[in-house]
This record gives structure tokens, sequence and C-alpha cells, in this order.
């Protein structure tokens, strides 16, 4: 209960609604995930519980235990070791399924005996069953539930020699046992942060500067109590000092910014040596926050920059995350860019790899994501100066103005307009991909929708007589193609559909008209038309959704070529 009161338990959303497939063939859906707020696990593993419920039958008895099972939280997320839990619904069969991550395989098994004693109670005599996986994270797990391994301690030393007459590449690979491997590949996502080997190869400028100001991290123990389950932030005429009790040596960790020297070749980004616990001491308290510090267990220096990469991609080498471009902490956008140049440049990958060249579709991932770098990397720099810089006027701001203005920002902040607006000025609203080359608006235009290259908005749709929600519709992955009631539909358009392919038809009701829209994986409109003809056919197959010898089998003998 401690740890509900101090706010260290959460319902994150991001595998909800997830199915899950298992080894017997079953398949469930996620429907509530649990975690705590903890240090990494050192070691690792993977709990899977399964059960069937006496006296549980017919849809809403179903629904009624699932929402009632929350109740059960305090039951676990005290236990010494455990990381998370996946709440999975009933299979085909009535068997209930929990997937936890524990840290230690024998504080897991305690756990797994402990709630067999509970879930006899209830469940149907021989029904309970569970299984303790150890090493393994559970993403780990749902990696390889979608038939991709995940190999942890791999070094990527270089590539050998140019692409092969079948388009593949030779990656040398050092395993942690010091093993050498080659692999042939037909692409190399570069993921390797600010000191990245991949972009070497490709070539690219690291086009930006050093930041004159350093992060300081620290793990720290208190001498005055502050509230736990809250930020505790100030920003003063030095910079920026953040307390939040979430640390991994210690009970607090801080985040605190000051001026240095950055080297210009510094390990950017990363964690570099530590500082003197009187410097820690001496941040804290020049911040104003109120707080002593009795122990520093642990520090380091971060030193910042601003940079993107030029060009993000060579051939079949891309640049992904902090390898195309390098952010100050300012406004949290560094993991989420990372995170939308890894969905931009997947769905392409994945259409890409699985027939022709598609020249095009791979150039729009330099084209979109290093548009939308420049302009997140101009929103945090615009941030970070206001919160650290040692400009003359930014200290003037913070030191001398700001303090008016502090008394009136509680207020703001209770308006639910403005805390909005902030919300989505972070959610980059301004990140659009109309310049792009697969991004196509035909004529006669459909206007009731949004342009290509912009985000499909959320917003009621009617399918088959079911309602539900555009993003709902659309979130399942592949190219979805929303038809308008009225809009012709051509099978042989569309590359016969087949059940596995990547393209999902849904004919919309409530929207009159003849129009089409082709929505992207990543959520971006790609096509829109206020007809249904064989432009459609063209985009599909511009992006790899159909097969480019579909075009050759339509097309009448002699007809120009595009």
């Amino acid at each position: 209960m401690v740890m509900l009161v101090r706010r260290r338990v959460h319902l994150p959303r991001g595998q909800v609604g997830r199915v899950l497939r298992f080894a017997d063939g079953s398949t469930a859906r996620v429907y509530r995930e649990t975690t705590v707020d903890r240090r990494p696990p050192v070691d690792p593993c993977v709990l899977v519980v399964a059960f069937r419920l006496r006296l549980i039958r017919g849809r809403r008895m179903h629904r009624a235990f699932e929402a009632e099972s929350l109740l059960n939280t305090p039951l676990f997320v005290g236990f010494p070791g455990y990381v998370s839990k996946l709440w999975c619904t009933h299979d085909g069969s009535g068997v209930y399924r929990g997937l936890y991550e524990w840290d230690g395989p024998q504080l897991a098994q305690q756990y797994a005996a402990s709630l067999w004693r509970v879930l006899e109670l209830g469940s149907v005599p021989g029904s309970i069953r569970y299984q303790v996986v150890p090493g393994l994270h559970r993403d780990d797990v749902l990696a390889r539930e979608r038939g991709v391994d995940v190999e942890w301690g791999v070094e990527f030393l270089g590539l050998d020699g140019l692409p092969s007459e079948e388009g593949m590449v030779s990656a040398r690979l050092r395993a942690a046992d010091g093993t050498a491997e080659q692999l042939p590949c037909r692409f190399v996502a570069g993921c390797d942060g600010q000191s990245s080997s991949v972009r070497r190869l490709v070539g690219a400028e690291w086009c930006g500067a050093p930041y004159p100001v350093e992060a300081i991290l620290a793990d720290v123990e208190l001498g005055t109590a502050l509230e736990p389950g809250v930020l505790h932030v100030a920003v003063g005429d030095a910079g920026l000092a953040f307390l939040f009790a979430l640390g991994e040596g210690a009970s607090w960790r801080m985040l605190a910014t000051r001026p240095a020297d950055v080297p210009p070749h510094g390990p950017f980004g990363q964690l570099g040596e530590g500082v003197p616990p009187e410097e820690v001491r001496r941040l804290i308290r020049e911040s104003r926050l109120g707080a002593t510090i009795d122990d520093v267990r642990w520090s380091a220096r971060v030193p910042l920059q601003h940079r993107v990469a030029k060009p993000f991609r060579r051939g079949p080498l891309f640049l992904v995350g902090d390898a195309a471009h390098a952010h100050s902490p300012a406004g949290g956008q560094g993991m989420n860019n990372g995170i939308l140049d890894a969905v931009n440049l997947g769905w392409k990958l994945g259409l890409a790899a699985s027939g022709d060249a598609h020249e095009r579709l791979l150039e729009s991932y330099d084209q979109e994501r290093r548009r939308a770098a420049h302009q997140v990397l101009a929103l945090t720099h615009l941030i970070f100066f206001g919160e650290a810089s040692a400009n003359p006027a930014a200290r003037l701001a913070r030191g001398v103005l700001l303090p008016y203005a502090a008394p009136l920002l509680p207020g703001l902040l209770r308006r639910r307009h403005v805390t909005a607006a902030g919300v989505r000025l972070l959610s980059q609203p301004f990140v659009h991909y109309r310049n792009s080359s697969i991004s196509r608006d035909a004529e006669p235009r459909a206007t009731r929708w949004p342009r290509p290259g912009n985000r499909l908005p959320d917003a009621p749709a009617t399918i088959g007589g079911r309602r539900g929600r555009l993003h709902e519709l659309t979130a399942a992955p592949g190219i979805h193609v929303l038809l308008e009631p009225d809009a012709p539909c051509d099978p042989g358009m569309l590359g016969g559909q087949a059940p596995n392919g990547p393209v999902r038809v849904h004919r919309l009701v409530g929207h009159p008209g003849r129009g089409v829209v082709a929505v992207r994986p990543d959520g971006y409109v790609g096509f829109r038309c206020g007809e249904t003809d064989d432009r459609l056919g063209d985009w599909l197959r511009l992006v790899g959704a159909v097969p480019s010898a579909m075009r050759d089998l339509r097309r009448p003998p002699n007809a120009p070529q595009e």
C-alpha cells in the first residue's frame, strides 16, 4: 500500500490492446499493464501464470472480473523483485494469463508459490500453471513473439565491400564472447547513439555545436523531507535543477545544469566522470529548492550538444535516433524523436525488403525525418536557452523576471486549455510530410480529409454497423485504405488483398462521397482523392504495398511506362 500512496505504481497504456500468441496456439489480448518505479533488474526473468476460473461464464462476468482484478494490485506490487505485469484476457478455453517481469528467478518462484494458494480458492482444479524463464526481459519475449530475436552485447565493426548484385551487404559483428561473425543483410539501421559508427560509414556531416552547458546527474539521500510523489523543479539565475524520488543508487535523483568548458570531441550524451560531493551540494543549495544532502552515492557529468546529420541515408545504410540527431534534454524530445524515426523507417524497410528496391520510398526517410529533426531541434534549443543558458539575457529572465511571474504559474497550470496546449506542443504537431515524394494529393481533392503528409486526426467512425474511432481502426499494422460510401473498390487495384497482406480496406458509413484516403502505417495520410481510380493503385505500388507487376497486368499493350 505504501507504493500506491507514494504513487510509485503506474498503469501505462503502451501494451494495452496488444494480442499475444502463446506456445499452445491460443491468443489473448492485454487489457492492463502494471509497472512500479524501481531500478532496472540485475537478474531478469519472465514469469507466466495461467489459470481458469470457476463460475465465470459469459461476456459480462468476464468483463466484471477484469475490472475487479485491479483491486488485486496491492497483492503483488510490493513483492521483492517485482518489475511489471501484463494482464491478459481469457483465451478461447477461458484461461487467463499474467506475464510478469521479475528481478531474480527465486523471488519469482516464491511469488508464484504464494499466488498458487490464492488462485486455488477460485480456479478449476488442475488449471493453474506457471513457468519461470531466467535470463530474459519481458520485452525480449514480446519481440520473439513477433519473430524478432534480440542479441545483446554484439558490437558492429563495419561493412565488407559494396552491396552485391542481390543488394546484400556483409556486416562484421563481434559477440560478447569475442566471436567474429559475417552477417549478410539487405539494410543496416544505425541506432548506435551520438558516437555512431554507422554515421561514419555513411559519411554524413555532423552539423551543429557543443553546448557551453553540461548536465550533472546524482543519486542522493536528503537530509530534508520533500514530498516524494512530485517533481521538484527550480529555475534560477544559475540554471535548472530537478529532484525526484526515482534514484537507482539512492532514494533521490538530481539533475542540474551548470556552465562548463565542453571538449569538442567529448562523450556527448553519455555518462562521464563524477563530480565532487561538495559540487552536488552546491548545486542544490544554490537552486533554493530548500533541500539538504546527507549523502551522495553516485554522480556523473553529461556533456551536451545540438547536431543533425546530413544525410540520414546512403545506399543500404540508415541513421536513426541519436545517431541522426542530438538534442538537449529540454522538453524530453530526444527519445520521442528517435521512436518516430524508427516508426517512419520501419514500415518502409518492411515493404522494401519484401519486393523491389522501391528507391523513392527509401529516399523519403531522409526527406521526412531530417526536416522533422531540424524542427524539433529548434524547439528544444529554444527551451534549453531559457532554462539553462549562460547568456546574460537568459540569466536576467530567470533571475529577475521569472520570480515576478512565478505566483501566476499555479493558476495558469490549473487551466486545462493551457496545459493541453503545452502537451500538444511537445507532441510535435508541427511535424508533417507534405513535401515528401510519397505524399500524393490527386484531383479532385477530397478536402474533407487531411492533406497527404499530415497526421490522421482521431474521429468517430462507423464500419459495417460497428461504431468506433479512426485511430482504433488504423492501429493494426499495415496501410489502411478508407473508402467513402459510394467509392468503387477494384480488388485488382489493391493487389488482390491477401489476408496477411499489407493493405487493409475499410468502407466508412457517414462520410458521404466517392473519395478515398490511404493512411500509412505510421498514422500519416499518404494519398487522398475525391474519386477512386487507378491512381490509388499507382500510389500503393509506389510505396511497395502492391507488387509492381500488378501495374503491367492492368496496362494495355504498348502503354507508356511511368
